[in-house]
């Protein structure tokens, strides 16, 4: 799939959903908590990372039993996002299920721990392209590392 439509550039690849600044692709499809990772990957996304309580709410609204972005390497150790910063519970805390699994769900609102092996839908998330106004109006497109 591409961003660009004939002439029209899209914020967000076909079937994403935008929302603010980023672009969400809530899954069909039922995959391991590393198969969605590495779908994600593909996109040039990663699994959702759930910043604020805006994006928390909107994804409420939205999703159901999803694996997202976040996982543990031990027993006892912290969560981690994807991209490896570290899981505040200021926003959500993690609720245990089992003590070895080691990916997390989102669902009904909340996250809980997972076995990474479980077969799930998966949320991807992405920065939204965007053009500069200034070349908006002259007709060109401006890419972000550009800028």
């Amino acid at each position: 799939m591409s961003l660009f439509q004939g002439d029209k550039c899209r914020p967000c690849p076909e079937s994403w959903i935008q929302h603010g600044e980023k672009c969400y692709h809530f899954s069909k499809e039922m995959k391991t908590w590393h198969k969605s990772k590495e779908y994600c990957s593909s996109w040039g996304s990663l699994l959702l990372k759930i910043e604020n309580k805006e994006e928390l709410d909107f994804i409420k609204s939205q999703a159901s039993f999803h694996w997202i972005g976040l996982s543990r390497t031990a027993i006892g150790h912290g969560w981690v996002w994807q991209d490896g910063t570290a899981h505040s519970t200021d926003l959500f805390p993690v609720k245990i299920q089992e003590p070895g699994e080691k990916c997390a769900l989102f669902k009904a609102g909340e996250a809980f721990s997972h076995n990474c092996t479980g077969q799930y839908r998966y949320i991807c998330e992405k920065r939204a392209t965007q053009k500069k106004a200034t070349e908006r109006a002259q007709g060109r497109l401006q890419y972000p590392w550009q800028s």
